[in-house]
Parts: structure tokens; C-alpha cells; sequence
């Protein structure tokens, strides 16, 4: 044990004069698009402050690690879910003109109807309907009449569907809606099969061109495998691993402009081909509508529509894994989809308070300014970035240690690094998953009301 006397100005760093509180403020692009809008430069003084809170009771694993929690009232936002449209898949026997099919359509219904191949840039046979802002009934007409049409067949397959929700600020304040956002990439965290390959990293895109930043950039092949250049522990060369080494450097994370809009997965249908597993989530402040159900046009939104906003693209192996094909699945699966993928989280860290007082907590105490930064950057994604590259990094040495020399491998082992650990965000995951209930109840009152019409 420790007595907490030490002199190392690391420890007195991360021990002794730690603040109990974090301030990280929002980073803006200055864009003509952005003054088009909102009239003013951006903001300059909205930050998100969190508090170093101690260990739940119950988290018996968590004992020795702190939780940097927002300070943060949710109660300050109304939340709701919609289901933002459905592709249902039908079938031609031979050439379609999509167009006049989508007039139809729309003449029929009433919401605007677009026909495209289900598998984007194809002039087969195989092509989706989408409906925004769908209810059941107007699926249920849309599939009826897809039916009816001479020369194609409609089965009711539901080929792509995107769920949302949406965080109105009671007040109806920009700043209010800027921090949701932020809070919203910041703390979540999908499954890495969702985002693994490297064109489906997280990343932000904003302004009229668009322009993009991953929240950790991955150096070109070219400069990464550059044999002189591999990094190496105590004389032991580690191999390259052009991701590992990526993220153990902290300047390679991108703090996210807080007026673009987050990317997780692949950025629309078109890239959800071969093995993609068929997912995509997108965070923005939603200031325009372009997808209007009556005109199909771009529309600035009222004060009181604007809203931070998560949207999640399910298509393919995604809507198989939730055992969706068609509307009758929908109630069911809408309530499983916040389990699987509304997953948000609180970091924590060995962090003991004034005094560290075990050999892992002093290793720790070097660490948490790196651990911090990456979460400054880049959320729980950075930090649980650079932590799984500690890992590996140790794996590597410790297993090329063993073939270089075993005396080195007994005396010069890289200390264990802990798996990345954190906290559900118990308050927002469960007002995610209370929303997406309702949104499933509705659907199912809509499918039960049809049945006893029926």
C-alpha cells in the first residue's frame, strides 16, 4: 500500500490537484450555412460539465474507478420516436417506369411514394417503395396497391427502415438542443460489428460541401508500413498494426463540429452491400427538413419543431437479426432495437481521490490525463479506442517478447492494461427505451385495430 506521500509531479497531476469537475466545451463550425440559418456567428460559450462521481455500491468491479458523469437534466426534454419510412420490396416482370409508377402512387395515397432498385445503381428486376413518415394503414394501402399493378408482385417484404428519436428542449432553446446533440455522440456506443471496417468509423460531417473528419484518423497505408518506422517496446519491435497505432497517438482523434452531423456505419443504403451488416446511425441538431411528406421539398423548421435528433437505418442482415420482414414484426421489434443499438455510456477511471493508494492506481494516475483526452475528443469511442490499443499493444510486445528473448519477457512485461469499463447511462438509455415503447405500442394498437375492423 501506498501512504500517498509521493513526490512525482505525474501523480500530483492526476491525484492531488485534479479538478471534481470537467468543462468541455462545444467546437462550431463558423459555416455561411450556419449563418444562413441561425443568423449569428456560433456560440462561444457552451460546454458540457461533467463531475467525478465515486463507484455505485452494487458495482463490485467498479470499486476503484470514479464515473465522469454529465451534469446533465434530461428533464429539460421531451422525447418521442417515428418510424421514418419504410422501403417495401416488389417485383417486375419487365421494364418499370418508376416515375409514373411513384405519380400513381402518390394520387392514390396521398404522401409522396419513391420507387428506386433495391439495390441502388441496378436495372434488374428486384425495386422498393418508400413512404416516409409511414403509418400502418397508409403501408398496408401502399402494399395493397403495389399488388394491383399490372405486371408487378408485392409480397409486403420490408426491405429498409429507419427509426428515430428525437429530444425537443421544453424551452425551445438552441443551446439546449446544440448540448443534447453533443451528449448524444458523446455517450454512445454501438457494437463495434456496426462500425469495424474503416469506412464505417465514426465521423462528422458539416458545411455546404460536406466536408468530413473521422473522430480518429487512420494515417494512409504508405506511411504506416514503413519498416524503419515500426514501433517497438524495450528493443522489441511490435509489428505494424496501422489501427492500434493510430489510436495509442492522441493526436490522431477529431473533435466532432457541434453543428454537423455524427456517422456511425455506413452513410446510406448505397455502401450496405457484400458482408456491411446493414446498419447506420446518424446524430445531428435537425434544423432543415428535406424530406417533407406533401412536397418533397427543403424546409427550415420552426423553432418549436428543431430538435437533437438519433436516427437508425436498419436494412438486410440487420433486419434479419431483429427477425423483421414484415408489418407484423414491427411492434416487436422496434422494442428490442434500444437494447441493441440506443447503447449509450459513462466512462470510468481508477481514480481514488487525493491519494493513490495501490500499485494500480499510481500506473493509473499516468494515464488518466491520455484517458481524458481521448474522451475530450472523441467520447466513450476515443476512450475505448485508446484503451483497447494499450491492449493490444501489450499483447504484441508480450508475445514477440517470447520469440526475441526470455529474460526480457520475464523482467520487461507491459503492465496489465484493464479492459475498457464502462457505466450504462442508466437515465438515458432507459428514457431511449420508455420512447421506443411507445412507438412500438402505437404500431400495435394500429395492427390491432385493423384486426378487429377485420
Amino acid at each position: 500500500m501506498y501512504s500517498g506521500q509521493s513526490r512525482n509531479n505525474r501523480y500530483d497531476y492526476a491525484y492531488r490537484s485534479k479538478p471534481m469537475s470537467l468543462e468541455i466545451p462545444l467546437k462550431f463550425a463558423d459555416t455561411k450555412s450556419y449563418r444562413d440559418l441561425f443568423g449569428d456567428p456560433p456560440p462561444e460559450d457552451l460546454s458540457l460539465t461533467y463531475l467525478w462521481q465515486p463507484p455505485k455500491s452494487d458495482a463490485s468491479w467498479f470499486s476503484e474507478r470514479y464515473r465522469l458523469t454529465p451534469d446533465f437534466d434530461l428533464s429539460r426534454y421531451t422525447a418521442s420516436a417515428e418510424v421514418d419510412y419504410i422501403r417495401i420490396g416488389f417485383t417486375t416482370a419487365g421494364h418499370l417506369n418508376r416515375a409514373r409508377l411513384s405519380t400513381r402512387l402518390r394520387e392514390a395515397i396521398g404522401v409522396s411514394v419513391s420507387i428506386e432498385p433495391t439495390h441502388p445503381g441496378s436495372s434488374g428486376h428486384t425495386h422498393t417503395a418508400r413512404i416516409q413518415q409511414p403509418t400502418r394503414t397508409l403501408t398496408e394501402t401502399l402494399i395493397k396497391l403495389l399488388g394491383e399493378q399490372k405486371g408487378l408482385s408485392c409480397t409486403g417484404t420490408i426491405e429498409e427502415i429507419e427509426i428515430s428519436v428525437d429530444w425537443y428542449a421544453n424551452d425551445e432553446s438552441d443551446a439546449d438542443r446544440w448540448l443534447m446533440t453533443e451528449l448524444l455522440w458523446r455517450h454512445l456506443l454501438p457494437d463495434a460489428d456496426y462500425w469495424r471496417d474503416l469506412g464505417s468509423f465514426p465521423r462528422c460531417c458539416w458545411g455546404g460541401s460536406r466536408e468530413t473528419r473521422h473522430l480518429l484518423t487512420i494515417p494512409s497505408e504508405d506511411k504506416t508500413h514503413d519498416d524503419a518506422k515500426q514501433p517497438e517496446r524495450y528493443g522489441v519491435p511490435l509489428g505494424v498494426d496501422p489501427i492500434r497505432d493510430a489510436a495509442l497517438e492522441l493526436k490522431n482523434y477529431n473533435r466532432p463540429k457541434a453543428n454537423g452531423t455524427i456517422y456511425y456505419g455506413a452513410r446510406d443504403a448505397a455502401a450496405m452491400t457484400g458482408d456491411h451488416p446493414g446498419v447506420s446511425f446518424r446524430i445531428m441538431h435537425k434544423v432543415i427538413d428535406n424530406q417533407k411528406r406533401a412536397a418533397g421539398t427543403r424546409t427550415v423548421l420552426d423553432e418549436g419543431e428543431r430538435r437533437a435528433r438519433m436516427e437508425i437505418t436498419l436494412r438486410g442482415p440487420a433486419l434479419d437479426e431483429l427477425r423483421v420482414s414484415r408489418l407484423d414484426d414491427l411492434p416487436a421489434a422496434i422494442k428490442k432495437i434500444r437494447k441493441r443499438f440506443f447503447r449509450f455510456y459513462i466512462p470510468t477511471m481508477v481514480y481514488a481521490g487525493p491519494e493513490p493508494v495501490n500499485v494500480e492506481q499510481l500506473v493509473q494516475a499516468i494515464r488518466v490525463p491520455r484517458y481524458e483526452t481521448a474522451f475530450r475528443k472523441a467520447g466513450v469511442f476515443g476512450l475505448a479506442m485508446y484503451q483497447w490499443a494499450e491492449k493490444e499493444q501489450r499483447r504484441a510486445f508480450n508475445r514477440r517478447a517470447r520469440k526475441y528473448d526470455m529474460d526480457l519477457m520475464n523482467h520487461s512485461m507491459l503492465p496489465s492494461v484493464p479492459e475498457k469499463r464502462f457505466n450504462k447511462f442508466t437515465e438515458l438509455n432507459e428514457r431511449a427505451r420508455k420512447t421506443l415503447d411507445r412507438l412500438s405500442t402505437t404500431w400495435k394498437g394500429q395492427q390491432d385495430a385493423q384486426m378487429d375492423q377485420a
